[in-house]
């Protein structure tokens, strides 16, 4: 999963750059952007993962 979004955001980034012009600029910022909110997500889910997967499994079995 994380090798194909690796080659997307390359491949997006590297389409940007080619660009000429501010309008590049703006496009890899946005791709830096969403790459550290995907890293973050990423980091995040590692964590508590398991601690909503419990809760989840907590809240089925109450019911």
């Amino acid at each position: 999963m994380f090798e194909r979004f690796g080659r997307w955001v390359r491949r997006n980034a590297s389409a940007a750059l080619l660009k000429t012009g501010g309008a590049g600029q703006g496009l890899i910022e946005y791709a830096l952007i969403l790459v550290l909110v995907a890293i973050i997500v990423i980091v995040i889910v590692a964590v508590f993962g398991s601690a909503v997967g419990n809760l989840y499994s907590n809240v089925i079995n109450a019911i």
